[in-house]
C-alpha cells in the first residue's frame, strides 16, 4: 500500500515537473527567480513583524492604546497575507508567476517603505 502511493505521488510529481519545464518559457539567472525566492523567504520569516510595524504606523495618528490594539489587528492581517505570499513565492520561484516574477504583495519586503524616499540628491541631468 505504502509503495502505490509512494509511486503515484512520483508520477505526478514527475508529470508537474515535466509540464513545468515544457509549459514555461526560458528563463535567464537575471530574471528575478533568485529574488523571487529571496523575496518569499524574507516575507515568510518576517511576515508577523507587520503587526510592530503597523502598531508604529497608527501610533503616528492615534494615542497609544488605540495605536497598540489596531495595529496588531492589522498586522496580525497583513502578517498573514504576508507570510502566506511568502509560501506562494517560495513555492513557485522556478515559475514565472505573476508575469515577470512581479511581487505578490507590496511593498515587496516587510521593511521596506511603502513609499520610496525622495533623493537627497537633485538630477542635474533632467531637462
Amino acid at each position: 500500500m505504502k509503495i502505490r502511493l509512494l509511486t503515484h505521488l512520483t508520477r505526478w510529481l514527475s508529470l508537474f515537473l515535466l509540464l513545468a519545464t515544457v509549459c514555461v518559457p526560458p528563463v535567464r539567472a537575471e530574471d528575478g527567480a533568485w529574488k523571487k525566492a529571496g523575496r518569499g523567504m524574507n516575507n515568510f520569516v518576517f511576515g508577523y513583524y507587520e503587526m510592530v510595524l503597523q502598531a508604529r504606523e497608527l501610533a503616528k495618528t492615534e494615542r497609544w492604546p488605540t495605536a497598540i490594539s489596531g495595529g496588531f489587528f492589522k498586522g496580525l492581517f497583513r502578517g498573514t497575507l504576508r507570510t502566506a505570499a511568502g509560501v506562494v513565492e517560495l513555492v513557485t520561484f522556478p515559475l514565472p508567476i505573476p508575469w515577470g516574477y512581479a511581487p505578490l504583495i507590496e511593498p515587496e519586503f516587510v521593511m521596506e517603505p511603502a513609499y520610496p524616499r525622495a533623493s537627497r540628491w537633485p538630477d542635474w541631468g533632467a531637462d
